[in-house]
């Protein structure tokens, strides 16, 4: 497993710091669990949901991310790019060793 660290920049809290920690504190921050080799990663913000593409896992993590729960979703062979229609709340999935896409419904997390 590998650890994804999410970070939102926040620009008043930059110009105000002096420590090298954009958060003004020193310290870690911890990561979340994702699938094997994350490769891409794709936001709805209509939805406030991560996703992340793992290409040796052959899946997508889903991050919740208000809470930073995790879901998995197994895709096609080597998962290589990830892009998300906040509109239609769909997402698509690109897999490059099976060729093909593979398309999540982002309200149930389930395929299409």
């Amino acid at each position: 497993m590998f650890l994804v660290a999410l970070i939102i920049v926040v620009p008043e809290r930059i110009a105000a710091q002096s420590s090298g920690n954009i958060f003004g504190q020193s310290g870690s921050y911890p990561g979340i669990r994702v699938g094997l080799s994350p490769i891409a990663i794709a936001v709805n913000p209509n939805t406030n949901t991560v996703y992340v593409a793992n290409q040796d896992s052959n899946s997508v993590t889903v991050i919740d991310g208000q809470t930073t729960k995790t879901r998995d979703i197994l895709v096609g062979i080597n998962p290589s790019s990830i892009a998300v229609d906040p509109i239609s709340n769909r997402v698509l999935v690109a897999n490059y060793g099976s060729n093909t896409v593979t398309v999540i419904d982002g309200k149930t997390n389930r395929l299409v």
